[in-house]
Order: structure tokens, then C-alpha cells, then sequence
């Protein structure tokens, strides 16, 4: 996860998109990278040593910064396999949603979501952890 130094115009998000799916394709690496207001949420799926020196390419990356790792693990199955980059902007009204989704049955908001559906899960987290509010 990551905030941008400043919120990236759908040209700069395009030509993101573009080098990571050229880079991904050559590497054996699928994953999927969210989008709001300036803060990213990126999974990344494929052999770990191959994983790990793109991450620390995506560190360098003077475009955004506060880069954290969520989970790092090994999987049995890819979520993403058909995807070298899938790629969602999330809404507000979207965001909203996954809002009435995290609320806990005691009616509190939990920082840490656990979900069966690895997109809802990554969408949830993303929330809970760095979806900056629209200024009024």
C-alpha cells in the first residue's frame, strides 16, 4: 500500500498500467493494483525472488512513497492469473459500500479484514487503512 506524492491523472495511472503489464508478462507476475483518490493498494503474485526485486523497484518509485507491506506469504493458488496488472478506481460510492461492509457486529470498525473473496478482502483493508475522505 502507498499514497502517490500527488494524485496521478488517468494518463499517468494508463502509462503505470501499461509498463507494469509489459514487465509483469516477462516476469511469471500477475496481480492487481487499486486506485482512490491517491492511495494504491497493489497485489502482487509470482515467485517470491522475482516478487521481491520488483518490490523493490515499486520503492523506488518516485511517484508515491509511505509504501507498506500488507501481507507477504506464500499461496497456493493465484487470485489473479488471468491478469499481468488488473486495475480498479474505486469510487466514493464504492468506497461507501465496502464502509457498510467492515462494520463489525459490535458496531465498531475493524482495522484488519479477513475474507474468503481476496478482492473484498484487499478492498476492505484498503479502506480501513488509507482511504483518505474527499475534502468538503
Amino acid at each position: 500500500m502507498s499514497h502517490s506524492k500527488d494524485l496521478l491523472t488517468d494518463e499517468a495511472i494508463q502509462d503505470i498500467l501499461q509498463t507494469s503489464r509489459e514487465n509483469n508478462l516477462k516476469l511469471g507476475i500477475t496481480g492487481i493494483l487499486l486506485y482512490a483518490d491517491g492511495s494504491i493498494v497493489q497485489a502482487l503474485e509470482g515467485p517470491k525472488e522475482r516478487v521481491k526485486a520488483l518490490y523493490e523497484i515499486i520503492c523506488q518509485d518516485p511517484r508515491h512513497g509511505h509504501i507498506s507491506t500488507v501481507l507477504s506469504h506464500p499461496i497456493r493458488k493465484r487470485a489473479f492469473s488471468e491478469w499481468s496488472m488488473g486495475f480498479k478506481s474505486v469510487s466514493t460510492t464504492e468506497i461507501d459500500k465496502i464502509k457498510e461492509l467492515i462494520i463489525t457486529q459490535n458496531g465498531r470498525q475493524s482495522t484488519i479484514m479477513y475474507s474468503d473473496n481476496v478482492v473484498l478482502g484487499l478492498l476492505q483493508l484498503f479502506y480501513a487503512t488509507h482511504f483518505r475522505p474527499q475534502p468538503e
